[in-house]
């Protein structure tokens, strides 16, 4: 089944900072948009079948448009590191 690129995206991103994994494949994850943030696109990734490896899921969050006019996101990058 073919994956579209705004989901392996997220995926990808996510994967990026969860170093446990970095190795593992995309089809191995799923992912669910959660509804209700003003700007924001929140999406749930789960690791499917996630054996001994820790997080099985994380949110993801990507900025909308007019995110800058509610909060600094230069702010918000630098203390979620």
């Amino acid at each position: 089944m073919l994956m579209s690129r705004s989901k392996r995206q997220t995926i990808e991103g996510a994967k990026s900072v969860v170093g446990s994994w970095r190795s593992i494949e995309d089809d191995r994850f799923s992912t669910e948009t959660v509804t209700g943030g003003l700007t924001n696109r929140l999406t749930l990734v789960t690791l499917e079948d996630p054996e001994s490896v820790s997080p099985s899921e994380v949110l993801v969050r990507n900025f909308g448009e007019g995110t800058d006019e509610y909060v600094s996101c230069r702010l918000l990058l630098v203390v979620s590191i």
